[in-house]
């Protein structure tokens, strides 16, 4: 096979998915192509301890190592293969967390969602900083270490910085220490996904991972969202129409009626509407592209979104947000608490609230599921239901929980509704729609 040339892998286009890879005619080398980067990569087999495991590593990324550059460090990297420099035992160092966090992200996450991404940022890049330059065999190697930070974590002893510091106090959070036991698992399982990843690419790391002398904290069902029965959502809706700025009252009552996801609600945009249709689309929730879905409208849901547009022009706001901030990186809103209102429940209490009472009323699990994007059946039958399809059906589920929780709201606050929401008129009904 010919050897690439520079220009061929110029014209290679990049991945729209995934990712895929091009022989370059050299034994060994090959380019990998994902959505952003061409990389080169060196792949081999290695006989270690009698066994035959691929060894896999990125020699450089195009173009700033050209075709002759890769095929020279591709051959040295087989030369020192071969001599045993680089083989299981006598490697010095070797990949770093931070060169295998890397490697992960662009290989690993690149369907994942934007939430997904800062969890694992969050974890490496904040909680494990100092980690980031540490070889992953000298990790492995001290498992006493590993289990010893996630004590720590877990007792909430990791040091804080000053911006931590400050983050953690808009969000009411103790400064004295980072982490908590949850957090502390959460570290782990990233330290151990990432560890696992790079195993299979470098085959000289121990095949034990750094987390298995760790303890794990036994995760229990959350307890500080008790349930919202009937009396407690009454005494919601009155609390609710204490809330002075009209953009975050309907932010609320949208969580309620919608049981969608916090992130996916928050960065809902005026183009993901569909008034003919009565949905909103949501292009990327959790779980990436791949589970994208459209959360069915009722009545009260348009409604909503109605008085939500016409905050919109009171403010005189211009974003493509339906609840847009001044305030936040992102240009919608962030935080959901509401400081002068103790025990407002909020944001995932209220996906929890519309889960368990659409139970209670008898609405069918599977549009129950459908319509909160939870996991459906994975049964044969399940597979052959397109959700696509049910829009009608699904809104009625959807109209009947709205009728349901409407019906729980005192006198006060379905006035309120009622003088937020002027009768449209068409006009005004054709500008939501566009927008």
């Amino acid at each position: 096979m010919p050897l690439i040339t520079d220009r061929a892998v110029e014209r290679l286009a990049l991945a729209e998915h995934g990712q895929y890879s091009r022989a370059s005619g050299k034994p060994g080398l090959f380019l990998v192509v994902g959505r952003d980067r061409k990389s080169w990569t060196f792949q081999t087999e290695l006989t270690v301890l009698g066994q035959r495991r691929q060894h896999k590593e990125v020699l450089g990324h195009h173009p700033d190592m050209s075709v002759a550059d890769a095929v020279k460090a591709a051959e040295l990297k087989r030369a020192e293969l071969r001599a045993g420099k680089a083989a299981p035992g006598k490697q010095p160092a070797g990949i770093t967390l931070r060169q295998a966090w890397a490697l992960y992200r662009e290989q690993r996450l690149v369907d994942a969602s934007p939430r997904t991404v800062e969890q694992y940022e969050d974890v490496l890049e904040r909680t494990l900083r100092d980690w980031l330059d540490r070889p992953l065999k000298e990790l492995a190697e001290n498992p006493v270490e590993v289990a010893n930070r996630h004590k720590r974590i877990k007792n909430r002893q990791e040091a804080l910085t000053d911006e931590d510091k400050q983050r953690r106090a808009r969000r009411g959070r103790p400064t004295d220490g980072g982490g908590g036991p949850y957090h502390a698992n959460h570290c782990m399982r990233v330290l151990r996904a990432v560890y696992v990843f790079a195993r299979a690419a470098h085959s000289y790391l121990p095949d034990q991972h750094p987390c298995r002398m760790v303890t794990w904290h036994k995760e229990k069902p959350r307890k500080d969202a008790p349930l919202m029965d009937a009396r407690a959502i009454r005494g919601w809706f009155a609390q609710w129409g204490t809330i002075k700025s009209p953009i975050r009252r309907e932010m609320h009552l949208l969580f309620l009626l919608s049981a969608a996801r916090r992130t996916a609600l928050l960065s809902a945009e005026w183009r993901h509407l569909d008034l003919r249709r009565r949905v909103l689309h949501q292009p990327r929730p959790k779980g990436g592209e791949d589970k994208a879905y459209d959360i069915p409208l009722s009545r009260a849901m348009v409604a909503s979104l109605r008085r939500l547009r016409e905050a919109h022009r009171a403010a005189m706001y211009e974003s493509p947000f339906l609840f847009p901030s001044d305030r936040s990186e992102s240009g919608h809103v962030a935080r959901l608490m509401e400081d002068d209102m103790p025990g407002f429940k909020y944001g995932h209490d209220l996906r929890h609230t519309w889960c368990t009472h659409a139970a209670y009323v008898g609405l069918s699990e599977f549009h129950a599921r459908a319509i909160s994007n939870h996991r459906l059946r994975r049964d044969v039958h399940s597979r052959y239901i397109d959700v696509r399809a049910l829009d009608r059906p699904l809104r009625r589920s959807q109209e009947q929980m709205s009728r349901y929780f409407l019906k729980l709201a005192p006198p006060e606050a379905l006035a309120l509704m009622r003088l937020a929401e002027p009768r449209p008129t068409p006009a005004q009904s054709v500008h939501l729609a566009a927008a």
